[in-house]
């Protein structure tokens, strides 16, 4: 047991395994912490304000936390990058509202958003200019889940939930990095899929 707090909502481990961040819930007022898993004294790295936090993970380096979080002025959520031992936080994307995934290199990140009837699976890189690219679209009836994906270490695939038929169950997907192309995973439905 990591925290003695029972209001958690969205946590993240360190690529090292030494450190955690997470976030509370229960009020209007939400912000993020750090700690060592050995026990070591909390630090609040972000004060708390009215934000609901969507979303965290850490970069691969183990430099900064990534997270999404809506609020007054990012009401259809966004994609946020903090240091990991606190600082100033910075707005990298706009309508944005699960948790990302880091490609191996930690330059990209992927993510699942919903327009419309569509669900895409973008990816974007976090380095100099924030340029996006589609991986892959389907039809929100049929489309990637939105609790999350995993870029495969390799950099080749990203797995993500998803349906291959309407109100079916959810399988996990391989998607092509590049080309886009959708493949099942194996043929193991779901209930849910997360991350």
């Amino acid at each position: 047991q990591l925290t003695a707090n029972g209001n958690i909502n969205v946590a993240a481990i360190s690529p090292d395994g030494t450190m955690f961040a997470y976030t509370t819930e229960g009020s209007e007022m939400s912000g993020i912490w750090v700690a060592g898993v050995n026990g070591s004294q909390t630090i609040g790295i972000l004060p708390p304000t009215a934000t609901t936090f969507l979303g965290m993970t850490y970069s691969p380096d183990g430099s900064h936390i990534y997270y999404v979080a809506r609020d007054e002025n990012n009401q259809q959520g966004a994609l946020f990058r903090i240091p990991s031992m606190g600082g100033l936080a910075e707005r990298l994307l706009t309508n944005i509202s699960r948790p990302v995934t880091f490609s191996p290199d930690g330059k990209q990140v992927a993510f699942v958003r919903k327009i419309g009837q569509q669900t895409t699976l973008v990816a974007a890189n976090v380095e100099g200019k924030i340029v996006e690219r589609e991986v892959a679209s389907r039809p929100a009836n049929l489309g990637f889940n939105e609790n999350g994906a995993a870029w495969s270490p390799n950099g080749k695939k990203i797995a993500v939930g998803g349906k291959f038929e309407e109100n079916g169950e959810i399988f996990v997907l391989l998607v092509d990095a590049e080309s886009g192309n959708v493949e099942k995973f194996d043929d193991q439905g779901w209930t849910w899929v997360r991350r």
